[in-house]
């Protein structure tokens, strides 16, 4: 059930970004921002690239960070924006709980807690 309700929820976080317009905003650079989900404060970074202009949609890339990273962590390392900004696509670099994705294993600081229904 936990793995659904994660599965579920991450989803709907990045949803919420897309319909507040966030994405669709022009200009370039990255934006930090948080939403909230299930009572839960969740933070991402989103690299949009310099050339784009808002006028039309563009792919979306999630680059999830390894345990105990961070999005802004990830963005360092894999340096996705200079891909982005050569080839037009939008990165979005979560941040997870606790420093872990829930997997659904059960062993994970995430998969351990618990979700308000």
């Amino acid at each position: 059930m936990r793995l659904v309700q994660a599965t579920v929820a991450f989803p709907v976080f990045l949803g919420v970004a897309v319909i507040s317009g966030y994405l669709s905003r022009s200009g370039s650079g990255d934006r930090q921002d948080k939403v909230h989900v299930d009572g839960r404060e969740r933070t991402y970074t989103v690299h949009v690239p310099s050339n784009y202009d808002g006028k039309q949609p563009v792919p979306l890339l999630l680059a999830l960070h390894g345990r105990l990273g961070t999005g802004t962590g990830e963005a360092r390392l894999a340096q996705l924006d200079k891909v982005s900004d050569t080839h037009g696509f939008h990165v979005a670099d979560p941040d997870e709980l606790d420093r872990s994705w829930a997997d659904g294993r059960g062993r994970a600081p995430s998969d351990l807690t618990e979700w308000t229904t």
